[in-house]
């Protein structure tokens, strides 16, 4: 991966790891559900177009394997119909 790749990643998880307060509690990561990722990709949706939301969620999987399943597709799928492509 690209160090450009990698700073871009670590920018979408600090943005993710906010939304979850991981500051305040550390432990979220163990009991994490997929209703807070779907939770974290609707407000990040507020602010970015389909492209940057398929970066967003390439840096969750990449954060942890597994996390973002067809559910969450589709999700992506939806919210990025409704911002209009943007």
């Amino acid at each position: 991966m690209a160090a450009t790749t990698i700073e871009r990643h670590q920018g979408h998880l600090r943005f993710f790891l906010g939304f979850l307060k991981f500051d305040q509690h550390p432990s979220i990561i163990r009991t994490l559900q997929l209703d807070q990722i779907e939770a974290f990709l609707r407000h990040a949706a507020r602010t970015n177009n389909r492209f940057s939301l398929q970066h967003i969620v390439a840096a969750l999987r990449g954060f942890r394997p597994g996390i973002v399943r067809r559910r969450s597709y589709r999700l992506l799928r939806k919210l990025s119909r409704r911002s209009g492509g943007r």
